[in-house]
């Protein structure tokens, strides 16, 4: 049988449409965050340059075109983030629970540890594709933040008149109004944190599902014993 008619009805297919989906996001995020690096780049280049007003203002247009198009990003693939983060934890947690369960059992087939490595080898996939999401997108908001901090520096750095200080402030406050945050459609800010919290669910899970199989062995040892 060709390889294609077994791989496309088995739960394969969806793990490969999702690392597809996740492949484009990537791609797309990575696109905005060298928006913001070269933003951030000329951005020090204006700070040397006599006509600081006048570009920084440019740039600030550009930045508001940043914010925007991560605002089209959020409607564009927020229900998709929020599918791929609930399938990423229900992949994680009936991984786990296969493996502590096995591991609470005995057997000596070889296709048991089979089975028990390819649980394993899912859960690093699945945490892979998640740091492929998260990272990209921390590393965006972080050029994003940049920007404005940059754009705080130029007043302290240089003496300016107290009119062209007003510009930059005024600048400034236009762009804090596009310094927008990747997120599931408005459900929750997808950062560095998602990933901590993330681990927490996962220890807390494992710590209960590790008591609850414990007293449920004890319990069937103690009905065999009584029979």
């Amino acid at each position: 049988m060709p390889y294609f008619k077994i791989f496309i009805p088995t739960p394969s297919i969806d793990m490969y449409y999702e690392l597809l989906v996740i492949v484009v996001i990537t791609t797309v995020v990575a696109k905005i965050k060298n928006g913001y690096v070269h933003l951030n780049a000329n951005l020090e280049i204006a700070c040397k340059s006599p006509q600081l007003i006048d570009k920084m203002r440019f740039l600030t247009q550009d930045y508001r075109i940043l914010g925007e198009t991560i605002e089209v990003f959020n409607d564009l693939f927020g229900y998709q983030l929020i599918l791929i983060t609930l399938h990423c934890g229900l992949l994680i947690f009936s991984g786990l629970n296969f493996i502590i369960i096995a591991l609470k059992t005995e057997h000596d087939d070889l296709i048991f540890f089979h089975v028990v490595a390819s649980n394993m080898l899912v859960i690093i996939f699945v945490l892979a594709n998640m740091l492929m999401i998260v990272m990209p997108m921390s590393a965006a908001m972080d050029e994003a933040q940049r920007f404005l901090d940059l754009c705080y520096k130029s007043k302290d750095r240089f003496n300016l008149e107290s009119r062209q200080i007003a510009m930059i402030t005024e600048m400034i406050s236009y762009s804090k109004l596009f310094c927008r945050k990747f997120s599931a459609k408005g459900f929750f800010v997808i950062n560095k944190t998602i990933v901590f919290n993330f681990s927490g669910l996962i220890a807390t899970y494992v710590i209960i599902t590790m008591q609850f199989n414990e007293s449920q062995f004890e319990q069937m040892n103690k009905n065999l014993n009584q029979s």
